[in-house]
């Protein structure tokens, strides 16, 4: 293993390299999720947007089968990531599949 001596470097400059070596490595601008101003709702609202009842959706929540986030004894949700739950469990029609497997071969 090649060893490296870093010499005459300040704290910022540290700091700077290592933020670009982590972005680098994870890829930050695309695991964040921009929400702009969009605010948390609750339990109820969730379970009528979703149309199930307030117990599925905590069992749901539970199972880590939708997203949420936590505080205290308290869920939360946001609006466009239960929409991007629904729209993930979307079944395509016969007539869809076939149109991409014409595409596909179409290759």
């Amino acid at each position: 293993m090649e060893q490296v001596i870093i010499t005459s470097i300040n704290k910022q400059e540290l700091v700077d390299i290592i933020e670009q070596t982590v972005k680098k490595v994870f890829g930050s601008a695309k695991n964040e999720v921009a929400i702009p101003n969009e605010k948390p709702i609750g339990v109820h609202r969730a379970a009528n947007i979703l149309l199930l009842s307030g117990a599925s959706i905590y069992r749901k929540c539970n199972n880590l089968e939708i997203p949420h986030f936590k505080r205290g004894n308290r869920l939360y949700f946001y609006e466009s990531e239960l929409e991007a739950y629904l729209k993930a469990g979307r079944k395509l029609s016969n007539d869809q599949i076939d149109q991409l497997s014409d595409l596909y071969l179409k290759k």
